[in-house]
C-alpha cells in the first residue's frame, strides 16, 4: 500500500514540475519576443521592469537565474523522492511479511521477495498469473470464483479485513497464512487494485495444535481420574472433576464453584487440627514451594464424612497461584485395615482364650471330681450333699461360660444343626449384662422350646451384634434393652406389608428393643450395607448389622425394622422351626449320679495329664472302680512307660495339651506299636484336630474337658466294652 501511494505521488510532482517548467517558458517566451520582433521590425518597443518600453539585459539575467533556481529545487526534490521511493522499495523487499499486490481478477501485479522466497516460486512464476493454481489450490473455473470472491471484498471489506488461509507453496506443502486486506481506490472510489499483506503462522498454528492437544490430554486425565481433583484461587473453589463432585455429593459443578475451602470440612481434622488452622498452614507450605500431603477430612451435602489422602501444591499463572488438590478417598481402605486388625485383636484373643481355657478346665475338672468324691462319702439327704451339689451346679456353669468364650473367641465352630436357640440368647444376653452400661436395664422374656436349625455360633454372633448396636444407642442418655423370643404361627397379612417375606409356619419370633435414639427412614435402608455406619469415622466398621443380615439369609430368616427418631428401634426376626420339631420339649437331663461302684475292673489304664490334682483326683475315684491307674504327667513320659511293655496295657487315656510331647503325637507314637489298644483323648478345645486324625489314629473317643468322672467311667465302660 504504501509502494502505490509513492508511485502515485511521484507521478503527480513530475507532472506539477513539468507543468511549472512550461509556465516559466511560455512566460519568457512572452517576454522575449516582443524585443525580437522589433529588432525584426525596427520599430516596436518592448516593456521594461522599470516601466521603460525597453527590455534590459539585466531583467532577461534575472528571469534566466529564475529558471536556474528553480530547475535545481526541481531536481533536489525529484532526487530525494527517487531516494524515498528506493527507501520504501528496499523496505518493501526486505520485510518478513508476505506483500502482494492484485487486480481485480486476482493476477498477481506484485510479491515482494521474502513472499517469493516463502512460496518458493521466481517472480516470472506468479507476476500476471492467478492466485488459484499457484499460491491457493487449483479448482474449476478460477476466474468465476475470483471474479465471487473480489465482490464479495468490495461489498464487505471490513468481513474480509483479515483472514486466515491455507497456501500452497511450489514444492506442494501446505502454510498456514494471517492475510490483512486493504482495497487501493482512485480519486473517484473506482478499484485500483488489492494489497494483501501476509504473516506465516503455521509454527505458530502447531504449537497452537499442540496446546490444545496437551489440553485435551489433561483435560481427559483430570475428568477420567478416579481420585477427586480440585483447583482454588484465594482459596475458593474454581474447578472439579467428576470424582470430586461424586465425592461432595455434588451433581454440578456449579453448585461449589466460589465456595470457600472449608464449605465441604468438619470444623476438626484427622490430627486434631482445626480446619482453618490447618488450611493456613497447607497456604503458607504450597506458597514456598512445597508439596503437601496430609489426611483430610471431607464431609459432602448428604453429611457424610469420608477420610482422604490429600495433595496440595501451587500452580503459578498469569492470574495468580492456583492450588490444585488431588484427595484419595481413604475411608474404606481404612475400615478395612481396622477390620483386619480387630479381626487379628480376635485371633489373639481366641489364642489366649484357648490356652485360658485348658487351664481353666483343669481346674474345674479337679473341683467336679472332689466334689463328686465327696457326693459318694456323704448321705444324699444331708445338707453337705445339697451344698456339694450347689457346687457341682456352679462348677458346669463355670464350664459353659468356658465355652462361650471359645465360642465367642470363634475357636469352636459348628454346622447348622437343630438347636434349641433359647439357650444361646439367654448365654449371650448373661454375658452382655457385664459390659452394658450402668444407665441401660436389661429386660428379658424368652419362652421359646422349640428347636432351629442353626449355626450356634452365629446365633451367638447375631444376637451380640443386635444387642450392642441396641447399647450404643442408649450409651448418653441411658435406657431399657428388651430381649423376647416366642414360638408362634406366622401367616403373612394381604395388602399389609407389615412382616416380612416369608411362607405361612412355625416360626420363633426374636425381638430385640431398645428406647435409644431411633433412625430416620433414610437411615434404616441403609443399616445392612456394608460399612454404613452412623457413629462417625474410628467409632465403628459399619459391619455389625451387614453380618447379621448375612446370617439370616444363611438361615433362611427373615427381618423387620421398626424406629423412630427419639422413640427407640426394635429388630423382629423370624426363625422358621426346624422340620418336625415345632413344639418340641427339651428331653430331661439324664441322671448323673456316679455308675454303680459293684462289680469293678481290673483293667490296667494308662493316664497322661500334666496337672497333678487331675491325676491324683482320677487315680482316686478309677481305684474305687478296681481300675489299675498309672499316671504320667506328660506324653514323653507315658511314652516311655508305654513302650516298655505294650501289651501290659488294656486302655490309655491322654490329655491334648501337654509339655514335650501332645496327646496326638503320643498316639500316633503308640499306632505304630499297637493298634489294637482303645484309646481316649481329653481336651479344652479341638481346633487342632480333625476328622481325618480323628479316624486314621482310630481313636475311641474324645471327651470335652472339663469331664465330670462320672462321664469319665462311662466311656470308660463304654470303651472297654464293660457292663455300665
Amino acid at each position: 500500500m504504501i509502494l502505490t501511494l509513492l508511485n502515485i505521488l511521484a507521478v503527480l510532482l513530475v507532472l506539477t514540475i513539468i507543468l511549472i517548467i512550461a509556465l516559466l517558458c511560455w512566460l519568457l517566451f512572452t517576454l522575449i519576443r516582443p524585443a525580437v520582433e522589433k529588432k525584426q521590425a525596427g520599430s516596436m518597443p518592448i516593456p521594461g521592469t522599470d516601466g521603460t518600453t525597453s527590455l534590459a539585459e539585466s531583467d532577461i539575467s534575472m528571469l534566466a537565474d529564475i529558471l536556474s533556481s528553480v530547475n535545481e529545487s526541481l531536481r533536489k526534490k525529484i532526487s530525494r523522492l527517487y531516494r524515498q521511493q528506493r527507501l520504501y522499495q528496499e523496505l518493501v523487499q526486505s520485510s518478513n511479511s508476505i506483500i502482494l499486490r492484485l487486480d481485480r481478477q486476482g493476477k498477481i501485479l506484485f510479491i515482494n521477495q521474502y513472499g517469493l522466497d516463502f512460496f518458493g516460486f521466481t517472480s516470472d512464476d506468479l507476476i500476471g498469473q492467478s492466485l488459484l493454481g499457484t499460491i491457493l489450490p487449483k479448482r474449476r473455473h478460477p476466474q468465476k470464483i475470483v471474479a465471487g470472491l473480489m465482490e464479495k471484498i468490495l461489498r464487505n471489506p471490513a468481513r474480509f479485513k483479515s483472514c486466515i488461509q491455507t497456501n500452497l507453496r511450489k514444492d506442494g506443502s501446505r502454510a498456514k497464512v494471517q492475510w490483512s486486506n486493504k482495497i487501493i481506490t482512485g480519486e473517484d472510489g473506482s478499484f485500483l487494485e488489492l494489497l494483501c499483506v501476509g504473516i506465516d503462522i503455521t509454527a505458530l498454528n502447531r504449537a497452537e495444535d499442540r496446546l490444545e492437544e496437551k489440553e485435551r490430554l489433561y483435560q481427559a486425565l483430570f475428568e477420567s481420574s478416579h481420585d477427586a481433583h480440585f483447583l482454588f484461587k484465594n482459596w475458593r473453589y474454581m474447578d472439579s472433576n467428576k470424582a470430586g463432585l461424586k465425592l461432595l455429593d455434588c451433581t454440578d459443578k456449579e453448585e461449589l464453584v466460589g465456595l470457600p475451602s472449608d464449605a465441604f470440612a468438619p470444623e476438626i481434622q484427622p490430627d486434631g487440627t482445626p480446619t482453618l488452622q490447618k488450611i493456613r498452614e497447607i497456604k503458607e507450605q504450597a506458597f514456598a514451594g512445597e508439596t503437601v500431603t496430609c489426611e483430610w477430612y471431607v464431609r459432602s451435602r448428604k453429611g457424610t464424612v469420608r477420610l482422604t489422602e490429600a495433595n496440595v501444591h501451587c500452580v503459578p499463572t498469569a492470574e495468580g497461584k492456583i492450588l490444585h488438590v488431588s484427595m484419595k478417598d481413604m475411608t474404606t481402605e481404612k475400615q478395612l485395615e481396622e477390620e483386619l486388625r480387630q479381626s487379628q485383636k480376635m485371633e489373639a484373643i481366641g489364642t489366649m482364650a484357648g490356652g485360658i481355657a485348658h487351664d481353666f478346665n483343669n481346674i474345674l475338672t479337679a473341683i467336679m471330681g472332689y466334689t463328686d468324691l465327696a457326693l459318694m462319702k456323704v448321705k444324699k439327704s444331708s445338707p453337705v450333699a445339697d451344698a456339694l451339689h450347689q457346687v457341682l451346679i456352679a462348677s458346669h456353669r463355670a464350664s459353659e461360660l468356658v465355652r462361650q468364650i471359645l465360642t465367642f473367641s470363634s475357636k469352636e465352630d459348628q454346622a447348622k444343626q437343630a438347636v434349641q436357640i433359647s439357650l444361646i440368647i439367654r448365654e449371650a444376653v448373661q454375658m452382655l449384662r457385664s459390659s452394658a452400661p450402668k444407665t441401660v436395664k436389661i429386660r428379658q422374656d424368652i419362652t421359646s422350646t422349640s428347636l432351629v436349625l442353626a449355626n450356634p455360633t452365629q446365633i451367638h454372633q447375631l444376637i451380640v451384634n443386635l444387642c450392642t448396636n441396641s447399647l450404643h444407642a442408649m450409651k448418653e442418655h441411658g435406657g431399657t434393652l428388651t430381649v423376647s423370643l416366642q414360638d408362634i404361627s406366622y401367616a403373612p397379612k394381604k395388602n399389609t406389608g407389615g412382616g416380612p417375606d416369608l411362607p405361612p409356619g412355625k416360626y420363633v419370633r426374636l425381638v430385640v428393643r431398645d428406647t435409644g435414639h431411633g433412625m430416620s427412614p433414610k437411615v434404616i435402608k441403609k443399616i445392612f450395607d456394608p460399612y454404613f455406619t452412623t457413629k462417625g469415622y474410628g467409632k465403628g466398621t459399619g459391619l455389625g448389622l451387614a453380618v447379621v443380615h448375612g446370617i439370616l439369609q444363611s438361615h433362611g430368616a427373615g427381618i423387620k425394622v421398626r424406629s423412630k427418631q427419639g422413640r427407640g428401634t426394635i429388630f423382629i426376626i423370624y426363625f422358621p422351626v426346624a422340620p418336625s420339631m415345632a413344639g418340641h420339649v427339651p428331653a430331661k437331663k439324664k441322671n448323673t449320679d456316679s455308675p454303680d461302684i459293684e462289680g469293678g475292673s481290673r483293667a490296667s489304664i494308662l493316664f497322661a495329664d500334666d496337672e497333678q490334682a487331675i491325676r491324683n483326683l482320677v487315680k482316686t475315684y478309677l481305684g474305687k472302680y478296681g481300675y489299675r491307674l498309672t499316671t504320667c504327667k506328660n506324653g514323653e513320659e507315658a511314652w516311655k512307660i508305654f513302650s516298655s511293655n505294650p501289651q501290659q496295657w488294656d486302655l490309655v487315656v491322654t490329655d491334648q495339651n501337654m509339655p514335650k510331647m501332645t496327646g496326638m503325637d503320643l498316639i500316633d507314637k503308640i499306632r505304630g506299636i499297637r493298634t489294637d489298644i482303645p484309646i481316649i483323648l481329653a481336651t479344652g478345645y479341638s481346633e487342632n484336630i480333625s476328622a481325618h486324625d480323628f479316624v486314621s489314629l482310630n481313636i475311641s473317643a474324645m471327651l470335652r474337658k472339663p469331664t465330670p468322672m462320672n462321664k469319665l467311667v462311662e466311656y470308660i465302660q463304654k470303651t472297654l466294652k464293660e457292663p455300665s
